[in-house]
């Protein structure tokens, strides 16, 4: 039966060798394979290569033909002398064009006396060598010791298969006849399968496959992958938890606002009953709300006072894409004092969130997300305020640690 068929190392085009490559500078942008690179193992071997770290990209493929296999010779029919035959298909000796080149290695202890060759697109019949359609092409060495066929593969297209393009041969089979009588007497066929024929001896034919890869016609260089830069939390502005008993415009009256507490700023505070913090009491944090105008503002987050063993628990929750720097929460049991120097500036000062007792200090990874403090006191009305310095992500210079009140508090 036919050998196992070992693949050519060369890989070569029906028209002309690949050449060396050429790698540009850089691919075009768009060029999808940059990314993906899933055909890389079909770049031709060249000197030419790009940058270390680099990756190559093929911009054009061209679909090539291929032939090749090897099998044995077996000399005699119980094979007492054995060799082997190989088909390849590559350039023509004498010829601009590729041939099916059909070697004979040597015979050991023996020499060439004759060859013969038949090609077809079906499986062979004749089993008569001198009547093989494809002798004229044969060579025997001068020492005898092997012998070739070199047939245009114009002629294959032309008389065995009725093509006039190379790429219709393309998974088509060919099936090969190989022949030869040897000095000792016996003579020699190709190993595969017996040729059905009346004729009294011991013909084999074997098949083989055009194949037709492709390979890269025309390579680039992808542009360097830049390392992306690592996300940072960017300043976004100050933020104080909105009181829902305040218009959300600013402009009518509201107990609730800071400046009446005498802050000359924007913002709220909140007077909370018990069972209010018991059932979970919830504030929406607003930055940027310049006059008390949600308008203007953006909603980042909340926070939220809750009855927990021990206290009363603080949480703020940012919403996605916004965080905090740092987090201030004044709680107390008793109402808000006014600031109103000279004559009345309490300490804290009610209007600076930087002094207020409870202050998260800087924040960094998770916690610019979520924060919790748990406040050890309990009350039958709070008065609060929340306050928050808050963050985004984004291409800036990174915020640091250190909330600074405005000058004007």
């Amino acid at each position: 039966m036919l050998s196992s068929w070992v693949a050519a190392v060369a890989v070569l085009s029906c028209f002309s060798s690949l050449g060396s490559a050429t790698f540009l500078n850089d691919c075009p942008k768009d060029l999808e394979c940059c990314s993906k690179l899933t055909r890389r193992s079909l770049f031709p071997r060249t000197e030419d290569s790009c940058p270390v770290g680099v990756k190559k990209c093929c911009q054009e493929y061209e679909k090539i033909v291929k032939l090749s296999g090897s099998t044995g010779l077996q000399c005699g029919r119980k094979g007492e002398k054995t060799s082997s035959v190989t088909v390849e298909l590559e350039k023509c000796p004498t010829e601009d064009q590729k041939c099916v080149h059909v070697s004979y290695a040597n015979v050991g202890g023996t020499f060439y006396k004759e060859v013969h060759l038949e090609i077809d697109d079906v499986e062979i019949g004749q089993s008569s060598p001198g009547r093989f359609g494809f002798n004229k092409y044969c060579t025997i060495a001068s020492n005898g010791a092997t012998a070739e066929c070199w047939v245009p593969l114009s002629v294959v297209l032309t008389t065995v298969y009725q093509y006039g393009s190379p790429h219709e041969l393309c998974n088509k089979p060919i099936y090969i006849a190989t022949h030869a009588a040897i000095s000792d007497g016996n003579t020699c066929w190709g190993v595969g399968s017996p040729i059905p024929d009346k004729a009294n001896n011991w013909a084999m034919s074997f098949k083989l496959t055009f194949e037709c890869p492709e390979v890269c016609r025309k390579n680039c260089c992808c542009p360097p992958v830049q390392p992306e830069e690592p996300e940072k939390s960017c300043p976004f502005g100050t933020a104080f938890g909105y009181n829902p008993k305040c218009p959300a415009d600013g402009v009518a009256h509201c107990d609730y606002y800071l400046q009446k507490r005498g802050c000359q700023r924007w913002g709220w505070w909140h007077e909370v009953s018990h069972d209010d913090v018991k059932t979970g009491y919830s504030s929406v944090l607003y930055a940027n709300a310049g006059q008390n105008n949600l308008g203007k503002g953006q909603q980042v987050g909340s926070a939220t006072l809750s009855a927990v063993s021990g206290g009363t628990q603080i949480t703020y929750t940012m919403k996605p894409g916004y965080g905090m720097n740092e987090a201030h929460v004044w709680i107390t049991c008793n109402p808000i004092p006014t600031w109103n120097p000279p004559t009345e500036k309490p300490n804290p000062n009610p209007c600076a969130p930087g002094q207020w007792a409870i202050n998260s200090g800087c924040l960094t990874s998770g916690s610019r997300n979520t924060w919790t403090y748990v406040w050890p006191h309990t009350c039958s009305k709070y008065y609060v305020m929340f306050h928050a310095a808050t963050t985004t992500s984004g291409v800036c210079t990174p915020v640091t640690c250190g909330y600074v009140d405005p000058a004007d508090e």
